[in-house]
């Protein structure tokens, strides 16, 4: 199967933290992004989110898409405890 296949058959999926609650599952990443933004201004009344690298949680700075079957931890600013979550899953046909 070739990537291509596989990112048309892969899903983003969107947890709160701590938890692992399920707040989205979409087809894009910046659909799964946009629900964990939509999440921490609703939920946790906060707008400045990083991610594990310290940089800033903008969605169009993620260029390169999740592998398959990894994921990406959202924080607060200058928190260590995540948020979020978003993860990549093959949906297998």
């Amino acid at each position: 199967m070739s990537d291509e296949h596989r990112n048309r058959l892969s899903v983003y999926v969107a947890f709160a933290e701590p938890g692992g609650e399920v707040i989205e599952v979409a087809s894009s990443l910046l659909g799964a992004g946009t629900a964990v933004a939509l999440h921490a201004v609703t939920e946790c009344g906060v707008t400045t989110l990083t991610l594990g690298d310290g940089r800033p949680f903008e969605i169009d700075l993620i260029t390169n898409p999740i592998p398959i079957d990894d994921g990406i931890s959202i924080y607060r600013e200058g928190s260590d405890e995540p948020i979020a979550r978003i993860e990549r899953r093959f949906l297998a046909p």
